[in-house]
C-alpha cells in the first residue's frame, strides 16, 4: 500500500504475483526502494515504489530486514543467512556469518543479548544473561563472515551480565558486524553497527 497524504489514505500498489509476504521495506533514497520477504522475496522499485520488479536471491528462505548503505552497497538478514550486494542488487551473495534463526522451545531457558547504544561511535554495552552456568562466547564478525575479535570466552555462572566495549581501545573501523552469543545449546545473534 503506499500513501501520499501522510497516511490519511491507502492505495494498492501492485507487486509481482511470486513476492510472499514482505517483511521489512528499505527507502535508500527518494526513489529507489528494496522489500524482502519469505521464500528469499526481493523486490526492487527505482521510482519511488510505484514498479517493482524482483531480483533474482541465491536462497528460498525468510528473509526478515534489509539495509543499504547507499544505492549500490545493501546487506539483508534471513534465516540462517545474510546476504549482500556491492550493484544494487543485480547480484545478491551469501555471507559466511554462520548464523541460527532461533527456534521456540516452549519452557525453554533463553539467553538474551543486546547493544546499548546501537549504533555508536566508541562506547557500548553488551548485556547479556546465562541462564544455564556454562562456558559463554561472544564473537564479533563482519559482514562477509570473517571473525573480527573474540570478546568473551570465560565461564559464567547464571545471571545477568554487562561487557563494556570499548573501541577507542579496539580501534574496529566503522560499518556493520554482527554479535553471536553462545552459552551451553543457547544463541543468538544481533546486528552491531559502529558508525
Amino acid at each position: 500500500m503506499k500513501t501520499q497524504d501522510g497516511g490519511n489514505t491507502w492505495q494498492p500498489v501492485t507487486i509481482p504475483a511470486q513476492a510472499k509476504y514482505l517483511r521489512a521495506l528499505e527507502f535508500v533514497d527518494n526513489n529507489h526502494a528494496w522489500a524482502v520477504g519469505h521464500n528469499g522475496t526481493i523486490l526492487y522499485s527505482d521510482n519511488r515504489g510505484i514498479n517493482w520488479t524482483l531480483q533474482t536471491c541465491p536462497v528460498d528462505t525468510t528473509l526478515y530486514d534489509i539495509d543499504f548503505a547507499d544505492t549500490l552497497h545493501g546487506l539483508i538478514a534471513g534465516d540462517g543467512c545474510v546476504l549482500y550486494t556491492h550493484d544494487g542488487g543485480n547480484i545478491w551473495h551469501i555471507a559466511n556469518v554462520g548464523i541460527e534463526e532461533e527456534r521456540y522451545t516452549p519452557n525453554a531457558k533463553r539467553s538474551t543479548l543486546e547493544v546499548s547504544p546501537n549504533p555508536f561511535t566508541n562506547m557500548a554495552l553488551i548485556r547479556y544473561s546465562v541462564s544455564v552456568a556454562d562456558k559463554v562466547t561472544i564473537k564479533l564478525y563482519d559482514v562477509m563472515g570473517n571473525l573480527v575479535e573474540i570478546l568473551m570466552d570465560e565461564y559464567r555462572n547464571a545471571g545477568s551480565y554487562t561487557l563494556e566495549f570499548n573501541n577507542r581501545r579496539l580501534k574496529i573501523s566503522k560499518g556493520v558486524y554482527f554479535l553471536k552469543y553462545e552459552n551451553g545449546t543457547n544463541k543468538s545473534v544481533t546486528k552491531f553497527v559502529i558508525q
